[in-house]
């Protein structure tokens, strides 16, 4: 999840940080981001480039 948040905050899109964090499914990887962050990928890379 580390590894995806760096990512999102470099500005990758939410299916290349999938894809990256090596996560073969894409609903499976906002699912478990937003389940460990508390929110989604793609609020937490809005928050992130305010």
């Amino acid at each position: 999840m580390e590894l995806a948040k760096q990512l999102l905050r470099s500005g990758h899109s939410v299916t290349t940080v999938c894809e990256k964090s090596g996560f073969g499914n894409y609903s499976n990887f906002i699912r478990t981001f937003n389940s460990c962050i508390g929110i989604s990928p793609g609020k937490y890379k809005k928050k992130s480039h305010g």
